[in-house]
């Protein structure tokens, strides 16, 4: 899988390494992708970022981030996270995606740059506290992906 024109992670996420916040643009993407992409200016964080999409295999075109209106990131053996891209409509094709990885026992939880606190659509037999702790401890580096 590719990137192509997809720059979701570049705005949505935050890059420490160029003082970017979360939900602003990097000043390397373009219309086009990201203009470091293939340098050695790329940070590091970049470099080693997958979503979902990216790590999948045989995935639809239609659950990449700018189309489907999520960025899915896998935390652990139990959690994705899903981070609702401001301005795009979450497809019928992305809500079906969360109920397939409830169904295959994980917990989704979905991040909004609108709202506080997140929404955590529970997988079979997960209990809400210990999804909290255990994205908290991957959070903290206590668990790694």
């Amino acid at each position: 899988m590719e990137c192509g024109t997809c720059t979701a992670c570049c705005t949505m996420l935050p890059i420490e390494a160029l003082n970017k916040p979360m939900n602003t643009p990097c000043q390397y993407v373009t219309d086009k992708g990201c203009s470091v992409y293939n340098s050695c200016t790329k940070p590091q964080t970049c470099t080693e970022f997958m979503c979902a999409y990216l790590e999948g295999k045989g995935i639809p075109e239609e659950l990449r981030p700018d189309k489907c209106g999520i960025i899915f990131i896998k935390h652990t053996d139990r959690i994705f996270s899903g981070i609702l891209i401001p301005n795009n409509n979450i497809t019928i094709m992305a809500k079906r995606q969360i109920e397939s990885f409830n169904q295959q026992g994980y917990s989704v939880i979905l991040l909004s740059v609108y709202e506080k606190d997140p929404y955590i659509k529970l997988g079979i037999n997960h209990n809400k506290d210990d999804i909290i702790k255990e994205y908290e401890d991957f959070l903290n580096g206590n668990i790694q992906h």
